[in-house]
C-alpha cells in the first residue's frame, strides 16, 4: 500500500486545568525535515516531541502548531517575588542612607513595584507533558488516516500509468517485429549505395547487414523494460516505495531514450515521447510517496 507524504491531522484533548489544540501538516520532502517550535509552556517536552515526529512520520516536511488555554482556577496565582522583594528593600536601604532619612516605608508601598508580584501557573509539568504528548498522538493518527487515503489516490493513478507504459511498449515491440524484414531490406539498400557497384561476397553483404541491423534492434532495451516494470509492481509492499520508485524510473527512462535514439520509425518515435510524458507524471506523483 502506498503512502503520501502529503496529510494533515488535528486532535483537541483537555483536562480539569489545560485544553491543547494539535494540529500536524505534512508535504513531501526528500528527508524528514521536522523544527520544534512549541509554545513556551512545552519547552520541557521539546525532546520527546521530536523523537515522537522522527517514529511516525519518515520522510516529508513536518508543521506542528499548538493552541492551549489554561483553566481559570489555573491559570495563574499571585506569588511573592522573593529576590526581587530583597533587591528593592536593600535599595531602599542605600538610598535613606545616601540621603541620611529615616523614613520608614510601608507594605504597600513595595507592592506598587510591578515585578515584586508574579503570576504563575499552579499545574505541574508533567500534567502539562502527558496531555501534550496525547494530543500529539491523536492528531498523528488522523495524519496517517488521511495520508492512507491519499496514497489510495496516488496508486490508482500511477496504476493507470504504468498500465498505459505497458501498452506503449507492448506497441513498439510489435512494430519492430513487423518492420524487422522491411529494416533489413532497408539496410541493404545503403549497404548497395555505400559499395556502389563494387563487387562484393554475398556473406559479406550479409554481415554487414546484419551489424547495422543489430545496431537498430531495440529487443534488449524492451525486455529491461518490462524487467523494471515487473520490479515496480513488486514494490507495492514495500516500505519507503519512493526512493526505490525513483531509481526504477531512471531506468526505465534511460531505456526509452535508447529505444528513441536507435528507431527511424516514425510510429515508434511518436510512442516513445508519449511513454516519456507519463514517466514524467509518475515521477512528479512519486515524489509524493513515502
Amino acid at each position: 500500500m502506498m503512502i503520501s507524504m502529503t496529510g494533515y491531522g488535528k486532535s483537541s484533548v483537555s483536562n480539569n486545568h489545560i485544553s491543547i489544540e494539535c494540529e500536524i501538516r505534512t508535504v513531501n520532502s526528500r528527508y524528514l525535515d521536522y523544527t520544534p517550535k512549541l509554545p513556551r509552556i512545552f519547552f520541557g517536552a521539546e525532546q520527546e516531541v521530536v523523537q515522537l515526529i522522527k517514529k511516525n512520520c519518515v520522510r516529508g516536511k513536518v508543521y506542528l502548531n499548538f493552541d492551549y488555554e489554561l483553566a481559570g482556577d489555573a491559570s495563574s496565582v499571585p506569588m511573592l517575588n522573593v529576590d526581587k522583594l530583597e533587591n528593592y528593600r536593600k535599595l531602599v536601604e542605600d538610598l535613606k542612607n545616601h540621603l541620611g532619612v529615616d523614613e520608614d516605608i510601608s507594605i504597600e508601598k513595595y507592592l506598587t513595584f510591578s515585578d515584586i508580584i508574579q503570576n504563575k501557573t499552579v499545574i505541574n509539568d508533567e500534567e502539562i507533558f502527558g496531555l501534550l504528548i496525547q494530543s500529539i498522538e491523536i492528531a498523528l493518527t488522523d495524519l496517517s488516516k488521511m495520508r492512507e487515503t491519499e496514497g489510495k489516490i496516488l496508486q490508482s493513478d500511477i496504476d493507470n500509468r504504468i498500465k498505459k507504459v505497458e501498452y506503449y511498449v507492448s506497441d513498439i515491440q510489435q512494430y519492430s517485429e513487423e518492420n524487422r524484414q522491411n529494416a533489413i531490406n532497408k539496410y541493404r539498400l545503403k549497404v548497395e549505395e555505400l559499395i556502389n557497384g563494387i563487387v562484393i561476397d554475398e556473406s559479406r553483404l550479409l554481415q554487414e547487414i546484419a551489424i547495422m541491423s543489430e545496431k537498430k534492434d531495440i529487443t534488449e532495451e524492451i525486455i529491461r523494460f518490462n524487467s523494471h516494470v515487473v520490479q515496480w509492481k513488486k514494490l507495492y509492499d514495500w516500505n519507503q516505495q519512493g526512493k526505490k520508485m525513483t531509481f526504477l524510473l531512471q531506468e526505465m527512462g534511460r531505456e526509452i531514450n535508447t529505444i528513441g535514439s536507435k528507431t527511424d520509425n516514425v510510429d515508434v518515435s511518436h510512442l516513445v515521447v508519449d511513454i516519456k510524458d507519463e514517466l514524467e507524471k509518475i515521477r512528479e506523483q512519486v515524489q509524493n510517496i513515502l
